[in-house]
């Protein structure tokens, strides 16, 4: 099983780039309401592509950590799992399968989980798994339409997802643990998208303190429903 994405390795990219702190950057309500996600250290080893060529091995940017694990084939993220904490996981541009084939592998460890930009991800089931999940950001999502069954997350706190469009069926918040909720909706040209869940749900949530919905107004939603 072939596969090629893009991944980040160091500590110098999430200290000094754009990424330093994905989470706040996008969601600065989450970074006052929860500071400890504000401190998070990723820790992004989780990679699968091709070894390097002479010619990348010879640009100025070149990470040494793909002659460690690049190997084009999928078993490059049990090495990589096995070989760090597994706490805090990022994973970009995965694909239904590829998250499917390393969820069972992070299960146990993964606290926080980042899915950046994995339109193609529809299914998330597999985190009903996750007895530590804590935190799930996605930023980018165009294919996931319904949560998961989150009896077995006692300690998820924080759901955060920007650019997700198709999201409908969200009940499984109501008998949740989660305090905070964010969920935009804008699309890739800036345009926001109809709610499609149903809202009366947070109302019914036992632990939420924070909420933010950045939806088209519906013609039938009542006043202040949307934001």
């Amino acid at each position: 099983m072939k596969r090629k994405y893009i991944f980040f390795t160091d500590s110098e990219f999430f200290d000094d780039g754009a990424l330093k702190n994905p989470i706040s950057v996008c969601d600065r309500d989450l970074e006052k309401t929860f500071p400890q996600f504000d401190r998070i250290h990723y820790n992004p080893r989780i990679i699968a592509a091709d070894p390097p060529t002479e010619i990348e091995r010879s640009f100025l940017a070149y990470n040494s950590y793909r002659d460690r694990y690049g190997q084009p084939d999928i078993s490059a993220i049990d090495r990589a799992i096995a070989e760090s904490d597994g706490k805090y996981i990022f994973l970009n541009s995965f694909d239904q399968a590829l998250f499917d084939y390393t969820a069972p592998l992070i299960r146990e460890t993964a606290s926080v989980l980042y899915l950046f930009k994995c339109p193609r991800i529809h299914d998330i089931s597999a985190l009903s798994q996750f007895p530590r999940l804590e935190c799930l950001f996605i930023y980018w999502n165009n294919k996931l339409e319904t949560l998961w069954d989150m009896t077995n997350n006692p300690k998820l706190k924080v759901l955060s997802f920007h650019y997700i469009t198709k999201l409908c069926h969200i009940e499984q918040l109501m008998d949740s643990s989660v305090e905070h909720v964010h969920f935009d909706s804008v699309d890739n040209s800036s345009n926001r998208k109809e709610m499609l869940f149903d809202d009366s749900v947070f109302a019914q949530m036992k632990n939420l303190k924070h909420l933010c919905l950045i939806y088209k107004k519906r013609k039938n939603a009542p006043e202040g429903g949307n934001r």
